[in-house]
């Protein structure tokens, strides 16, 4: 008498703005624009409210989506147009993109 096995299959959750092979890519100088923007650079005068903000508020997945549904070169076209051109900027642009 033949038995049959029985195939295991492991129920896995998949983010749908990610997909299997990284197709968004989120860098850390997408987080720094998308906080100067969105804050209006609020939190780039102290590194320790930045990374609260950033981790806390789960901007690395908010880029994502936007970078997936169009709308974050309207954030980039924004931030070059407007904060870059303000004569302050961070000392050291470096500390900002390395937090993580």
């Amino acid at each position: 008498m033949k038995t049959k096995s029985k195939k295991i299959v492991k129920k896995t959750s998949i983010d749908p703005i990610y997909d299997l092979f990284g197709e968004v890519i989120v860098t850390l100088f997408d987080i720094y624009i998308w906080v100067s923007v969105i804050t209006k650079g609020k939190f780039l005068g102290n590194m320790r409210r930045y990374d609260h903000y950033v981790k806390n508020w789960n901007v690395a997945y908010k880029v994502a989506y936007a970078k997936k549904a169009g709308g974050f070169e309207q954030i980039e076209r924004e931030y070059f147009n407007e904060y870059h051109s303000i004569t302050w900027r961070p000392h050291h642009l470096a500390d900002y993109l390395s937090f993580m």
